[in-house]
């Protein structure tokens, strides 16, 4: 009696299907993914002021070691002011960067994306440095004095460098040996690289723009005599090559399955898998409010479209 009543209500039960659109199912925004990547960046920022304070005790002496010979630097004179045009031209590429960012639909995606960048190349910034440590590119540059055995004292600075962001314009970067590879041509690189890649070709007008703040911020690092050609050298393609390797995987389904496929050779293959797992199809240019409006504006809205209806 009782399976024939579980056959009876089985035959005659009613199914309710609820749709999910199909953009939501091949691109979640998993927001926990943009948290671990977040903290990843965050933990090599971090980490990179240490080994900066590491690196500033380990820099030869600007009496016994002069500047190694530089191409560029027997061709063109120091001007003073350079160094600043290229941070504030990196303020404003990276403002305009965020307020891209912000108004993206798909922002959780392309925010991991970017952080997971930032960290690695600080990552292997951070090894180039401590692996070979450049002698001051100029007599110009005033370095710190070295601190030796006082770890006190290379907290404060370390906490100094973060509180100000790593820039000259705030005085906090006061020491040397952070020069394989630029930081500064890392993060003029690379935020013109997500603004052209994640804004529409039609506003051919800002990427130019963006291009020549970025640019000329890179040439002014040079024109101020503040790192060598090779840093910066270096920083572009390391920046460049790593940014177009994660898009082409991201951006090729059928790349990522493909046994051929030599950039799954990386180290940071499993990184990117677990980033990139669910997002099935190439993140489309959508824009929406960053903040979603009040409900009474959202009422007054559907209440126009039904009456347009």
């Amino acid at each position: 009696m009782v399976d024939s009543l579980g056959r009876s209500l089985r035959k005659h039960r009613s199914y309710v299907q609820i749709s999910v659109p199909e953009e939501r199912r091949r691109l979640p925004a998993e927001w926990w993914k943009t948290g671990v990547a977040f903290l990843y960046a965050l933990f090599n920022l971090l980490f990179t002021t240490v080994v900066i304070t590491v690196v500033h005790e380990r820099v030869p002496d600007q009496a016994l070691s002069p500047p190694l010979p530089d191409k560029f630097f027997d061709y063109v004179d120091r001007v003073p002011w350079a160094f600043t045009v290229t941070e504030v031209n990196g303020l404003i590429l990276c403002g305009l960067w965020l307020i891209q960012w912000l108004c993206l639909k798909h922002r959780s995606i392309v925010g991991r994306r970017c952080f997971f960048l930032i960290g690695t190349l600080y990552l292997y910034r951070c090894a180039t440095m401590y692996v070979t440590t450049l002698p001051v590119p100029g007599k110009h540059m005033v370095c710190a004095p070295k601190l030796y055995n006082d770890s006190m004292g290379k907290i404060w600075r370390i906490l100094r460098l973060i509180s100000g962001g790593g820039l000259s314009l705030t005085g906090s970067h006061l020491m040397c040996g952070d020069f394989l590879y630029s930081g500064h041509t890392v993060m003029l690189t690379l935020s013109y690289l997500f603004i052209k890649e994640y804004s529409p070709p039609w506003m051919w007008w800002y990427h130019w723009s963006c291009w020549l703040l970025s640019a000329s911020g890179v040439v002014c690092i040079l024109v101020a005599h503040d790192h060598y050609s090779i840093d910066v050298l270096v920083g572009y393609v390391a920046t460049t090559r790593l940014f177009w390797w994660y898009h082409t995987m991201a951006n090729a389904q059928a790349l990522r399955r493909a046994p051929s496929n030599f950039l799954s050779r990386v180290w940071w293959n499993p990184v990117f898998n677990f980033l990139e797992r669910n997002v099935q199809t190439a993140v489309p240019l959508v824009f929406t409010w960053p903040v979603a409006p009040p409900s009474f504006c959202r009422q007054h809205y559907r209440m126009v479209e039904g009456g347009r209806d």
